[in-house]
């Protein structure tokens, strides 16, 4: 997803692949945060657009090269929950 992060930012259909793969991954995260048998991972603040949520993950692979071969889905977690943390 790295790749298509960099090469993205001057290529819409590109971007929108990736835009298109992290928005799903968004809602799956916050339909399962409604649920109570799973903790809360990442505390978005209202207002978060799929943009900014792109933002954040490429910027995650960017400052993070060794997690890039990890699976997407989680990585996009992984950078939003550092973005927006929960509460302890």
């Amino acid at each position: 997803m790295h790749s298509v992060c960099t090469s993205g930012k001057n290529n819409p259909p590109v971007k929108m692949h990736v835009t298109t793969y992290v928005s799903g991954a968004l809602n799956t995260l916050q339909l399962v945060q409604t649920s109570k048998t799973f903790p809360k991972l990442v505390c978005l603040p209202d207002g978060v657009t799929y943009e900014q949520a792109v933002d954040i993950f490429c910027k995650f692979l960017e400052e993070q090269p060794e997690q890039r071969s990890k699976n997407s889905a989680i990585l996009i977690v992984a950078a939003l929950a550092r973005a927006f943390p929960c509460p302890n």
